[in-house]
């Protein structure tokens, strides 16, 4: 008797995480539809190819800020969670967010390529309060 119990038992759970793989599908073909969107909006190819930062405007980094919230289901707040950053690394996140090059990085921001990678080392560092590279802060910015 305990046999057929448990086999019972043993489908019902098949059934729930068959269940459970297909949302985890539908949420990431979502996830995936609204950064493929992202990706061709305006405002993510001004950022790819604008020659400089003085050709940027306040509105420019809200609607980068806002479609990158959107794509990423409110990443600046989950970003602020972390550590309260100032407005300069909140544009190193958002640009490293839409896969801008450090190089890139220091010419939309009007800084150095040594300063934009030392600042993200000291964003890792104050998050996790340990030493870390660029990249490993990088990492964490991509992962949210």
């Amino acid at each position: 008797m305990q046999t057929k119990q448990r086999k019972k038992q043993l489908q019902h759970s098949l059934k729930e995480i068959e269940k459970l793989e297909h949302t985890i599908k539908l949420n990431n073909q979502e996830c995936e539809s609204r950064i493929a969107k992202f990706k061709q909006s305006e405002i993510y190819n001004k950022f790819h190819t604008i020659a400089s930062f003085e050709e940027l405007k306040e509105e420019d980094w809200i609607e980068l800020q806002d479609e990158i919230n959107a794509t990423y289901k409110n990443f600046t707040s989950r970003l602020y969670t972390l550590y309260p950053i100032s407005k300069i690394e909140l544009r190193i996140c958002l640009l490293i967010k839409a896969d801008i090059s450090t190089s890139n990085i220091a010419l939309l921001t009007g800084r150095t390529k040594s300063t934009i990678t030392s600042a993200r080392k000291k964003l890792y560092e104050k998050v996790y309060g340990q030493k870390g590279d660029a990249k490993m802060w990088d990492d964490l910015i991509l992962s949210l």
